[in-house]
């Protein structure tokens, strides 16, 4: 009993000293933007006749994205660089907790593809900014994303 007395009587007397040195910056980013990644594999496509669609879970589409804001997607292309889907051909359909693309005259792909999805809420839409949302690097300059 005595030494939780003696923990306390320490613990409730701490002096205030100067300030520490300033940490270093942390990465830019958006409170109104969310950005998740996911692959799809080639079995998680499903099709008909010349029409394939895939449907996956997805935590950054909220209530409020779904509702009011806008729901980007993009995936990885050659060299590295990311296209939009839709300029891809595809059709987005999205609601909350997940996103669902389908393209026409399409086949399964046969490997691995890596997706990213940016949601972005009301708050911080980008309309008439004249960021291109076709382009991964102007949106992810405008907003500060990695």
């Amino acid at each position: 009993m005595a030494a939780l007395a003696i923990a306390a009587f320490f613990t409730g007397c701490a002096k205030d000293g100067a300030d520490g040195p300033a940490g270093p910056a942390g990465p830019q980013g958006n409170a109104n933007v969310r950005v998740e990644m996911f692959s799809v594999a080639p079995g998680e496509w499903s099709s008909s006749g010349s029409i394939i669609w895939v449907e996956k879970s997805v935590s950054v589409i909220t209530n409020e994205i779904a509702d009011n804001g806008a729901v980007l997607v993009y995936v990885k292309a050659l060299g590295n660089t990311w296209m939009n889907v839709e300029n891809d051909g595809a059709y987005l359909r999205y609601g909350v907790g997940h996103v669902q693309m389908t393209y026409e005259n399409a086949t399964v792909p046969t490997s691995t593809e890596q997706y990213k999805i940016v949601a972005i809420a009301s708050s911080g839409m980008i309309v008439d900014s004249g960021v291109d949302v076709h382009d991964y690097e102007a949106v992810r300059a405008h907003f500060g994303l990695e």
